[in-house]
């Protein structure tokens, strides 16, 4: 797990067979992993009460029925609650994506890129 945290593979791939389908295979369990804890803390950001209501929700601790009795609100009122909760995470989501790989191509990009020599 340790190898496939920090991408050093080299060590633990060692005489196997088809490395590189194993190689890929770890940076789809790295890549999974790096996206359930954006998307964590994301959640997080929520308002409070938006995010006791879908973290309830996902966790499986509540269902529709019961966020809805416990937060006075009707069943179609949890449902739209949830819907705009979950687009304001995919959207917030986006947007970290999309700044850090702005920040990715100004870390990497020769300096002369940006001041024009």
């Amino acid at each position: 797990m340790e190898a496939i945290k920090t991408g050093n593979l080299d060590e633990e791939l060692k005489g196997i067979e088809c490395p590189e389908q194993y190689r890929r295979e770890a940076e789809v369990i790295r890549e999974m992993h790096n996206d359930y804890f954006l998307v964590r803390a994301q959640i997080k950001t929520l308002p409070w009460s938006d995010f006791k209501v879908l973290d309830s929700y996902l966790n499986g601790s509540h269902n529709l029925l019961k966020l809805a009795d416990e937060t006075d609100c009707t069943y179609d009122g949890v449902k739209n609650r949830l819907k705009r909760a979950r687009n304001r995470i995919r959207q917030s989501t986006a947007s970290y994506r999309f700044e850090c790989a702005i920040l990715f191509m100004v870390v990497e990009a020769p300096f002369d890129v940006f001041c024009g020599d």
